[in-house]
């Protein structure tokens, strides 16, 4: 099955769908200095263990290269994957 991202920057939100019904989403508030502070990742009843967190976060991340920005991970998922990953270690506020 194909998930679909989608950022909506102005919204501060990056949404999943599957089949036209989503199924997860993140949040995030864009901060003054170029800060994207990363608040909540969620991934909706039924659909976890199938890497839509991760996405939802990848998502984001690329999201915050176009725009350069840095990142400031608020929910733990989000900064535990970016921690994870030392190639994104320089996008951390």
């Amino acid at each position: 099955m194909e998930t679909t991202l989608k950022v909506e920057g102005q919204k501060g939100l990056v949404t999943a769908q599957e089949n036209g019904k989503e199924v997860g989403e993140l949040t995030f508030k864009l901060l003054p200095n170029e800060v994207m502070m990363i608040s909540h990742t969620l991934v909706h009843e039924g659909n976890e263990g199938k890497g839509i967190g991760k996405l939802l976060v990848q998502k984001a991340v690329e999201y915050a290269q176009e725009q350069r920005l840095k990142i400031l991970p608020l929910c733990s998922f989000a900064r535990v994957y970016i921690e994870r990953k030392p190639e994104l270690h320089h996008l951390l506020v």
